[in-house]
């Protein structure tokens, strides 16, 4: 949910136009896409401790080798959640652009980086 709502935020500050010159509102739906984005966001943090709690901190404690992917991800999902988190609630005036871009990198750079860590993975256990 939270994946999908920031998606189509992003979408929808690209590729739409506001409705008059006068409107901050591109898109009908904008305000309610922006709430079920900050309310699904505390779930997708709680899905990510449990799965720190899991899966990660077992796998901390193994080889170096098979850390090569992980950590990164969980540097990545820490650098999102306070991106997010100052989005939300710090008083950002100029700066909130580049920080809403700040947050959509690092949501794509963690994305590809969970799916390198999955794909590096499914390749330990094919062996």
């Amino acid at each position: 949910m939270s994946a999908a709502s920031g998606i189509a935020l992003v979408w929808i500050r690209l590729f739409c136009d506001p409705a008059d010159e006068f409107s901050t509102v591109r898109h009908p739906a904008e305000a309610w896409i922006l709430l079920a984005h900050r309310w699904s966001a505390p779930l997708a943090i709680a899905a990510i401790g449990w799965t720190v709690g899991d899966h990660a901190a077992v796998q901390l404690q193994r080889a170096v080798s098979e850390k090569a992917t992980g950590v990164p991800v969980l540097v990545l999902l820490g650098a999102v959640i306070a991106s997010g988190t100052a989005l939300q609630t710090l008083d950002l005036g100029n700066a909130r652009t580049a920080f809403t871009w700040l947050h959509v990198g690092l949501n794509t750079a963690t994305a590809v980086v969970i799916v390198a860590h999955v794909l590096a993975a499914r390749r330990r256990t094919t062996r």
